[in-house]
């Protein structure tokens, strides 16, 4: 596996950087065999409904990822086939929130579910967190799995928010 390093810059710019990245990783990782034969496990037993298989990927997502911050001041983005990769070996992924919005959206989206992100900020300034979109009849919900006892549909509190979608 190769790693690459690039500089974001600081501030909104590296925020704005950062999530055009996460769209790439998602439009890659969504078309990536492993990552559709994935998901079409995790929905195989779910009647057809999309947001039955939402929740399902949504749910499968939280329970074999651990969330773990970045090295100290260093963003990096993992691909969803490194975090797939990293479940099949050891039985979890260790993500931040940008990893789990590139795994859950690439899984979402390689089963036709649209994706995307909202960024948010709880102060009203900075942009500190971002959670998946997915859409489904019509509207986008949210899903965060940054934590275990958030559901789909939930959202964290935010002064500030930007949407982000994966075309």
């Amino acid at each position: 596996m190769k790693l690459t390093y690039v500089n974001l810059g600081e501030g909104e710019e590296a925020i704005k950087r950062t999530l055009q990245l996460m769209s790439e990783f998602v439009k890659t990782g969504s078309s990536d065999f492993v990552v559709i034969d994935t998901a079409r496990k995790i929905i195989k037993d779910i009647p057809v409904n999309r947001y039955d298989e939402a929740a399902a990927v949504f749910d499968w997502v939280k329970h074999h990822t651990r969330f773990t911050r970045d090295p100290w001041q260093t963003e990096t983005l993992q691909a969803a086939g490194l975090m797939l990769y990293q479940i099949q070996k050891y039985g979890i992924a260790w993500t931040d929130c940008d990893d789990l919005c590139i795994l859950g959206a690439s899984l979402m989206r390689s089963i036709g579910l649209p994706a995307g992100f909202r960024a948010i900020s709880q102060d009203g300034k900075n942009l500190t967190h971002v959670y998946g979109l997915v859409h489904i009849a019509g509207q986008w919900i949210p899903w965060d799995a940054s934590n275990n006892s958030y559901s789909l549909g939930y959202e964290p509190p935010a002064a500030r928010q930007e949407d982000y979608y994966v075309d």
